[in-house]
């Protein structure tokens, strides 16, 4: 194999003479035969500069820290793989070999100069990467190539002032331009176009100073942003009417509009935004409001694209300030409504009825207007003898939507509901079918809960829920149209007979909680509808008798209630009592959802917390147990009942709880050690107590000095 000193004595030769490749095979051959540590390195230090010679710079740096690895203090070493790692593009590291050379030989001028070098080199790199054009350009690099797999840029100060959260803004907006950015928006996929959407609430927050966090100092924010806020709503209200948007894309710029153009506070001055989109794109928002995904020719949408249009309707009139505005945003209505009546033209003359329904479930006095206009009426009537389904599934949509008045229900009672009945007998299509359904249950509900304004006979509304529910439990059917089972439910349950007989039918309430889930955001409303009414949840102010003997004298009509939900049903009604014995159940789930029942409603209601100690004798006996449970669970709930029935301003009960061994155990649970398990209970304990001390029923206690 040979000598490793002669071959590295040869190689040396070699180098000299300029024969680097000969020079590299000497050296290869020497360290393949060496032992010696400290020769080795040698070796490795004399093919690294071979490498340097042949600007293969990888092997060079490699066979430096070869060298390095045996002696820390190996200069030649040490400047060789700096001249590497500097050819490769890596200057820290670089800087620091060179800086340990300066270390070890103060008065090399060469080491000095190639430390002064690289150090000017750094700063110059520094300052160019860390721009914020550098930074948006390569951010931009990556968005827009599709070779590129993926980077994180990171802006490390542009968190700190809001200057520079402008400049970024500006400068995407520059490089990249809002209509490229409304394109990607644009497309049909929904987490792209919720992505370009943040990109723009991100940016609108930038230049609108929306986003409120601090920074620092703001006086700093020079540059006027109002040309590009304009050239942003303008692309936005553009995207709203244009074919080429997805129906994501579409929800995503009416988002926008609604979320960035009312006010957030009517207690601002300015709402100039509000008004230049309803004079440059409220016939825009309209057109989507009209859209009849059945006909030919339409704007893509998904299930929500109408319902978001009409949000922001009525977000639009809610930020209008005086009648002036008012009257101005109904006139384009107006106008726009006229516009696309036309008796020749049935397609256009259901987007106008679907364009008022847009408005009725939207800024609802605007198109109530609308309907009351000479012929409306008449030809949503009219249309639901038509004979095109899409036309009778519009108008009989329209007509629910309407009936919302009573007048309006009035009309349609007297004109329409003997066409709804044919509608629902004699079409085969299921989805006019529930259409029609739902227009009779919404106009036996429009007396409300007044039992005494009733519009069907007795029974009939029964029938009609009994067939909202056949629908509703019938999976073959498609989600679209099953929610309109729950729309006439969310009508109907106004009626007590209805909502017994619902709560009674566990399918149809398992079915409305798993229709619920789906992605179609307007099922919504109609089930927390259907639940308040089903739970009594409403607000009712009581009536004084004063007020209704009043009402009778002058002969106004004083509301009737159902049987069913009169002052006399609600006596005997034992559903606290069970509440409060399921506290004592030895079921450990059984008693959370028990007790945190009864913990709620007390805190809800002060005057509960003394009726549930009339209910049953043993309640301050199941009290004690929920205090003393294993369970923080059920411990924590029974001690937040405990503090309800503190603060429910009954001072003789108070009195009572602190007499019993319930003082005992509060002082016990209170006193105990921080334990992060049980800390909840302890500090539930420790509140009693305390509440206790400021209604004067206990003392602290204090050591004798």
């Amino acid at each position: 194999m040979g000598d490793p000193i002669q071959l590295k004595e040869e190689g040396n030769k070699h180098f000299q003479a300029g024969d680097i490749d000969k020079a590299i095979e000497c050296y290869t051959k020497a360290i393949k035969v060496c032992q010696d540590k400290k020769v080795l390195a040698v070796i490795y230090r004399n093919r690294s500069a071979c490498y340097l010679k042949k600007e293969n710079y990888v092997n060079a740096a490699s066979d430096a820290t070869k060298a390095i690895d045996v002696d820390a203090k190996d200069i030649k070493a040490l400047y060789r793989r700096c001249q590497a790692l500097e050819k490769l593009g890596k200057l820290d590291m670089a800087f620091k070999d060179v800086q340990r050379c300066a270390t070890l030989e103060p008065k090399n001028k060469a080491f000095l100069e190639t430390l002064r070098r690289l150090g000017a080199e750094i700063q110059s790199k520094l300052k160019t990467t860390f721009s914020t054009d550098s930074r948006v350009q390569n951010m931009f690099d990556i968005l827009f190539h599709a070779h590129v797999t993926g980077c994180m840029i990171c802006f490390p100060f542009s968190l700190q002032n809001p200057l520079h959260l402008l400049q970024q803004a500006m400068a995407i907006i520059q490089m990249v331009g809002v209509d490229k950015m409304c394109s990607i928006m644009a497309v049909d996929n929904e987490e792209i176009a919720l992505a370009a959407c943040n990109l723009f609430q991100c940016i609108n927050d930038s230049l609108t100073g929306g986003d409120t966090r601090e920074y620092g100092k703001e006086a700093d924010l020079v540059m006027d942003p109002s040309k590009d806020l304009k050239t942003i709503l303008l692309s936005l209200l553009e995207m709203v009417a244009s074919k080429k948007v997805s129906g994501h894309g579409r929800d995503q710029a009416l988002n926008l509009l609604s979320k960035n153009v009312p006010r957030k506070e009517k207690k601002e001055m300015d709402h100039s935004k509000s008004l230049f989109t309803i004079d440059h794109g409220l016939k825009k928002i309209l057109k989507v409001c009209g859209q009849v995904p059945e006909l030919p020719d339409q704007l893509p949408l998904t299930e929500n694209t109408q319902l978001i249009a009409s949000v922001l309707l009525n977000k639009l009139y809610d930020d209008l300030k005086c009648d002036p505005e008012r009257n101005n945003f109904r006139d384009i209505c107006d106008e726009y409504i006229k516009s696309k009546i036309d008796p020749k033209d049935m397609d256009k003359t259901i987007h106008a009825i679907n364009c008022i329904s847009g408005l009725l479930q939207g800024p609802f006095d605007v198109g109530n207007a609308l309907v009351g206009r000479q012929g409306i009426m008449e030809m949503m009537v009219a249309l639901c003898g038509s004979e095109r389904e899409v036309d009778q599934m519009v108008a009989v949509e329209a007509l629910i939507h309407a009936s919302s008045k009573m007048s309006r229900a009035s009309f349609i009672i007297t004109n329409g509901v003997s066409l709804l009945k044919d509608i629902y007998k004699k079409t085969k299509n299921e989805k006019i079918k529930i259409r029609a359904l739902v227009g009779l249950c919404k106009l036996g509900s429009a007396g409300g809960d007044d039992y005494s304004l009733r519009q069907f006979a007795e029974g009939s509304t029964e029938k009609l829920a009994k067939q909202c529910r056949k629908w509703l439990c019938n999976p073959q059917i498609d989600t679209k149209t099953r929610k309109w089972a729950i729309e006439g439910l969310a009508y109907l349950t106004n009626d007590a007979d209805v909502k017994d007989d619902f709560v009674d039918d566990e399918p149809a309430m398992q079915a409305m909680f798993e229709l619920a889930k789906s992605r179609d955001k307007t099922i919504l409303y109609a089930v927390a509808c259907i639940l308040v009414n089903c739970t009594n949840s409403y607000e009712k102010k009581e009536i004084l008798p004063e007020l209704v003997q009043l009402a009778k004298f002058s002969k106004q009509h004083v509301p009737e209630q159902h049987p069913k939900v009169r002052e006399e049903c609600k006596n005997g009604n034992d559903k606290l009592k069970l509440l409060v014995l399921l506290c004592g159940e030895d079921d450990d789930k059984l008693q959370i959802a028990a007790a945190g029942a009864l913990a709620m409603i007390t805190a809800a209601q002060k005057k509960l917390c003394t009726k549930m100690t009339l209910v049953t004798s043993q309640w301050l006996e199941i009290l004690q147990r929920l205090c003393l449970h294993s369970n923080v669970q059920v411990q924590h709930r029974g001690l937040v009942i405990v503090y309800n029935m503190l603060n429910s301003d009954n001072s003789d009960l108070a009195k009572k709880l602190i007499e019993s061994e319930l003082l005992e155990i509060l002082s016990v649970v209170g006193r105990a050690e921080d334990n992060p398990k049980r800390q909840e209970a302890i500090d539930a304990a420790r509140t009693c107590l305390v509440k206790a001390m400021d209604l004067g029923l206990i003392k602290p206690f204090a050591s004798p000095s």
